[in-house]
């Protein structure tokens, strides 16, 4: 499970489960009982986030998309099957406003 909580202006939190690296807290600890600030997305205003099993999308208020976690099968759209531990823009989408984030089953 992953909770994340954001405040416009503010930095951005998660914890819960980490097995995967889905609350893009690094590598450590794999159970994040308290809300930790992900350092990886200091400086950027998270506008939405939607969670899955294995991974984290982030949506910034300026339309860019951030991801974490689990990269198996191509699941976090990077262009390969690397584990992001930390958030990482999709610079494939950067040139693109997004306007809305969703994670399936």
């Amino acid at each position: 499970y992953v909770s994340c909580l954001s405040r416009l202006g503010c930095a951005t939190f998660a914890f819960g489960e980490n097995y995967r690296f889905q609350l893009g807290l690094h590598n450590e600890p794999t159970l994040q009982g308290v809300p930790t600030p992900i350092l990886g997305l200091e400086g950027h205003t998270v506008s939405k986030v939607a969670t899955g099993a294995s991974h984290t999308l982030f949506l910034t208020e300026y339309g860019r998309v951030f991801v974490a976690g689990s990269g198996f099968s191509g699941i976090l759209g990077t262009g390969d099957l690397q584990d992001r531990p930390q958030p990482f823009l999709l610079e494939s989408l950067a040139h693109t406003v997004i306007v809305d984030i969703a994670v399936g089953v």
